[in-house]
């Protein structure tokens, strides 16, 4: 049979289509959210370590028992299902915390580089008016003489030390000295945050596995930066494809990283992300 001749047009061509195997290619993909997705291939393994965070060893049990924590903290504050809420943070243990705890609730996340523009992470907070966000201690830094100015009614303050071994915790906190919080009812520590949610009793949401899942936002390199809207469906192929085709097996590693320098310029973003309110 005679090939289609290219129309030049990726999204019609497929040209990725040529790394994988037909097996691959006609496999069905989950059909379930993220947090189901991550529950389901792993609640037979609680002993299997999870994530390697600089010396600390999380397994999925641990991982399990953060997450439902996190996910009544969210309820406590009142976080709806549909709710956008944002989260500024590195590649920390508290990243994956909140993004699986929001889903498990049916909320979605609205993820920003932690170090971008003032005027940048002010834009992508009001946007999506964003009520609730968890924001590393940098970007406070960076934005909380501006709080005023965005839709925040509680902000989460988290450091890449609080999740350290307490011997290098030490070392990290005395290069690296906790910042120190106004008292007022806006800026609130990590501790502070999972101590309110305490007692509170959180099911898991039936949320469409085609509704908004987390926005990401691109550099802007051919224009103003944009919101990308991910469904859990388009996280959970992106999963899928990475695990079948690089054939993982339990307890391989991958790297996951988050540099610390700002990859974005200081000018606001102009992107479409609030649209998704009236798609939803």
């Amino acid at each position: 049979m005679e090939q289609a001749k290219p129309t030049g047009y990726p999204s019609v061509d497929k040209p990725w289509l040529k790394y994988y195997s037909e097996e691959i290619i006609n496999a069905p993909l989950p059909d379930c959210t993220i947090y189901e997705y991550l529950v389901e291939n792993n609640r037979a393994y609680p002993k299997d370590i999870a994530i390697h965070y600089l010396g600390r060893r999380i397994t999925y049990g641990e991982l399990f028992k953060r997450i439902d924590e996190t996910a009544a903290a969210f309820a406590a504050l009142g976080v709806q299902p549909g709710e956008i809420v944002t989260v500024a943070l590195p590649s920390i243990p508290e990243a994956l915390y909140a993004v699986y705890a929001l889903n498990k609730i049916g909320a979605a996340t609205n993820m920003i580089h932690p170090l971008a523009g003032e005027d940048e992470i002010i834009h992508y907070l009001n946007e999506v008016e964003s009520r609730v966000a968890i924001l590393f201690d940098g970007t406070y830094k960076l934005i909380g003489k501006r709080i005023g100015e965005t839709s925040l009614k509680h902000a989460i303050v988290v450091s890449a030390g609080d999740s350290l071994l307490f011997g290098l915790k030490q070392f990290y906190y005395s290069n690296n000295p906790k910042v120190r919080l106004p008292q007022d009812s806006v800026f609130h520590s990590w501790t502070w945050f999972l101590k309110g949610g305490k007692g509170t009793a959180v099911p898991t949401f039936a949320k469409d596995p085609d509704t908004l899942a987390l926005i990401s936002h691109t550099v802007g390199t051919t224009g103003e930066p944009k919101g990308v809207m991910c469904s859990d469906r388009n996280i959970n192929a992106l999963i899928w494809q990475i695990v079948c085709n690089f054939e993982y097996k339990r307890q391989y590693t991958c790297l996951a990283l988050c540099s610390l320098t700002s990859c974005r310029g200081p000018r606001a973003a102009r992107s479409t992300t609030a649209r998704w309110r009236n798609r939803r």
